[in-house]
């Protein structure tokens, strides 16, 4: 096997695709300082020359004069409903609460990097998603119950975070409403087991309306079904997972890549690689294009925290990337609690995030 890529045929395999496992992100895995110095080199040409381009594309006289329209492309995410009731009513299962801290590392990046502008210091070099601005005291403050309601006005990454709560028809125009709104580049979807089917139907939609978006989709349900196996060297997917259900036409290829694991580093790494995959004029990124990326961002030696798994899919291939970094600590990720508007109805008790109180609001 190569020390980077390892090519499963189809015959050995339960895809008909064929799997290539590329081990970049992989640690303790053996790396030629020669070749991780041709990476950075090829990284770094191509940073600059975007940047040049970018510039020029927007008639700035250098990179510190791009303004953020110039770099911002638009997102949108979801927590996908289940049903929840014996009458049948589809409802959202209480606060995204999950998703905002699936969110939160590469949310973070974002913000970050929308505050300090372009170049090698910010996590997103040139064009970067657009999440919204970080709520204000009065906007944490403005509900009068812990339930956030949508509002169209929103300019907070709560705007970017589609969350009606009960999924039906007027729902679905809803959504359809915000999707020709928006137009959002990437889609990203967190799901349990029972909400598959309507974060499939979402993605649909999505193809539908916006068919160049990539659709990404994580949550538990992919934790639970799509794994990678280091001892065997190979994929572990069950029958009811979403690649498996693609490659035998269970259902349509509406997904382009699928995260599970301790997803919160790999997700942030899989938006950089698509940042800087897209396209300067149309802001668009094809999955090919992704894929080459994330490969020479492991190339070059970035390093990606946690264990987990990110998959692409094409019409031949799917392409996975496992992930074994160094460990952190829940804590110690960026707080949900910065960029959404987490409120309670309470001013002395703290909402719980799922995995530490946020500042009581």
């Amino acid at each position: 096997m190569d020390r980077i890529e390892k090519t499963l045929r189809k015959g050995n395999t339960m895809l008909s695709r064929e799997i290539k496992i590329q081990l970049c992100y992989w640690s303790g895995q053996s790396s030629d300082s020669t070749e991780t110095a041709a990476a950075r080199r090829q990284l770094h040409q191509i940073r600059t020359s975007r940047l040049q381009a970018l510039a020029q594309l927007h008639g700035a006289l250098g990179e510190e004069q791009l303004d953020w329209q110039a770099r911002r492309f638009p997102v949108l995410a979801a927590l996908a409903p289940v049903m929840t009731s014996v009458e049948g009513e589809i409802t959202y299962p209480g606060d995204p609460m999950c998703l905002y801290a699936a969110l939160s590392v590469t949310v973070d990046s974002a913000l970050r990097s929308a505050r300090h502008g372009v170049g090698g210091n910010s996590p997103f070099t040139d064009l970067c998603p657009d999440w919204g601005k970080l709520p204000t005291k009065l906007q944490r403050l403005a509900a009068t119950h812990g339930v956030r309601s949508w509002n169209t006005d929103e300019s907070t990454p709560d705007r970017s975070v589609f969350d009606p709560r009960v999924w039906d028809d007027e729902a679905r125009e809803d959504f359809r409403a915000e999707l020709a709104r928006c137009r959002p580049r990437v889609f990203l979807i967190s799901t349990v087991s029972p909400g598959h089917r309507y974060a499939l139907e979402m993605a649909r939609m999505v193809k539908r309306e916006t068919p160049e978006c990539l659709v990404v989709l994580g949550g538990r349900h992919i934790d639970e079904t799509m794994r990678y196996v280091p001892a065997a060297q190979r994929l572990s997917l069950e029958y009811s997972s979403t690649l498996r259900a693609i490659d035998d036409g269970r259902i349509e290829p509406v997904v382009d890549f699928l995260v599970s694991g301790e997803g919160h580093y790999a997700l942030d790494m899989l938006m950089r690689a698509i940042a800087l995959s897209m396209d300067l004029n149309r802001t668009r990124a094809e999955v090919a294009d992704v894929v080459r990326m994330l490969g020479l961002l492991g190339q070059a030696g970035e390093k990606v925290s946690g264990s987990s798994l990110i998959c692409a899919v094409t019409p031949e291939e799917v392409h996975a990337f496992p992930i074994r970094g160094d460990r952190f600590d829940l804590a110690d990720l960026p707080s949900p609690y910065q960029g959404f508007g987490i409120r309670s109805a309470s001013r002395s008790s703290p909402m719980l995030t799922g995995c530490r109180p946020a500042p009581p609001t």
